[in-house]
C-alpha cells in the first residue's frame, strides 16, 4: 500500500457507520443476533451499526439460497461467483438506502460500509470475504463444538473487525500470522478464530500502535472492554445483556449453535428463575395442604 493510500485511510470521519444485513442466515429468529449487533453502539463509539433489511427476492440473495453439494455432502456457495456479485450487491443495498430516504424525507445519512451476516458455507471455505466497502461473513462452517464462544459473541467480534480492515490502513498491514487472540488474526478457519472472541484479549500491541495510525485511539481500548466480555451479566439479573438475550430465547451460556436446540431449551428451562419461583409456589401449596389434611384428622 502506498502514503497516499494510507493518508486516504486515515482521513475518515468518526464514527465509521456500518450497515448491517442479514441474508439466508439459518436461525429462524433474528433478534437476539439483531440487539446484540447494536449493543456495539454501547460499547464503543469508534463505529456505529445500523440494521438494514434485505431485498429477498435480489439475485445475490438467490445466489446464496441454492448452494451446490460437494461429495453429496457439504452444501457450498461458489466463492468466485460470491465475490464478484458482493460489490453490486452492495451497490444495490446502498441504492435502496438512498430511495428510501428520499420517499422519506429523512436526513442524509449513509452507511460509509455494508456488511452482510450469511449462514452459508463457500467453496473455498474462507469465512469473511469482501469486495470495496462490503463484506460478507459466510458462518456456514460453525459448528456447536466450537463453543464457547456462542455464535452471538464470536459475530460481534467479526463485527467489530470487519471496519477497520476494510479501510485498508494499518490495521490492514499489520494483520498477522500466528493466534494470539487478537481480533486482527489471520486464521483460516472458524475453529481457530473463535480464540479471539475465547480468551478475551481484544488486541495485540501491533495493532494497537495501527489503530492509533489509522485515527482511532480510543478503539484499543473499546475492543479489550468488548473482547472481556464482562459487560454481559448474568441470565438471572433483570436488565443485563446476557438476561435480555435469554428473553429473547438465545442464551449466551447455553446456546451453542445458530439457535437453540431442543436439549439446550430444556436445560434453560430447568435453570431458570421461572422454573425456581413454579417450585416454590407448588412446594407452599403441598405444604398447605398437608397442613389442611392434618388438621381435620
Amino acid at each position: 500500500m502506498t502514503l497516499e493510500n494510507l493518508t486516504e485511510a486515515c482521513s475518515h470521519s468518526l464514527p465509521i457507520r456500518i450497515g448491517v444485513v442479514f441474508a439466508t442466515f439459518p436461525a429462524k429468529d433474528t433478534a437476539p443476533y439483531k440487539y446484540f449487533v447494536l449493543l456495539l453502539n454501547q460499547l464503543q463509539k469508534s463505529c456505529e451499526y445500523e440494521l438494514f433489511d434485505v431485498d429477498e427476492t435480489d439475485e445475490f440473495v438467490k445466489l446464496l439460497e441454492n448452494p451446490a453439494s460437494v461429495d453429496g455432502e457439504i452444501l457450498v456457495v461458489n466463492a468466485e461467483e460470491a465475490r464478484s456479485s458482493l460489490s453490486d450487491f452492495g451497490a444495490r443495498i446502498r441504492a435502496q438506502i438512498q430511495s428510501d430516504i428520499v420517499f422519506h424525507d429523512l436526513a442524509v445519512e449513509e452507511p460509509d460500509q455494508i456488511i452482510v451476516v450469511s449462514g452459508v458455507t463457500l467453496s473455498d471455505y474462507h469465512y469473511l470475504i469482501r469486495r470495496a466497502s462490503t463484506t460478507m461473513l459466510a458462518l456456514g462452517q460453525w459448528d456447536s463444538f466450537m463453543a464457547p464462544p456462542s455464535l452471538a459473541e464470536f459475530l460481534q467480534l467479526l463485527l467489530l473487525r470487519a471496519p477497520y480492515s476494510a479501510l485498508e490502513g494499518y490495521v490492514w498491514n499489520s494483520i498477522h500470522m500466528g493466534n494470539r487472540a487478537c481480533i486482527f488474526d489471520f486464521t483460516e478457519n472458524l475453529d481457530n478464530t473463535r480464540y479471539m472472541a475465547l480468551a478475551g484479549v481484544g488486541v495485540c500491541a501491533n495493532c494497537d500502535a495501527a489503530l492509533v495510525l489509522d485515527g482511532f485511539p480510543n478503539a484499543p481500548a473499546e475492543i479489550r472492554r468488548i473482547a472481556a466480555r464482562e459487560w454481559r451479566g448474568d441470565r438471572s439479573t433483570a436488565g443485563t445483556p446476557a438476561n435480555i438475550m435469554a428473553r429473547l430465547g438465545y442464551d449466551l451460556f447455553l446456546t451453542k449453535g445458530f439457535q437453540p436446540s431442543f436439549p439446550e431449551r430444556l436445560r434453560e428451562t430447568f435453570s431458570s428463575d421461572g422454573l425456581k419461583e413454579l417450585i416454590k409456589f407448588l412446594y407452599a401449596v403441598l405444604l398447605a395442604w398437608l397442613i389442611y389434611a392434618n388438621h381435620w384428622r
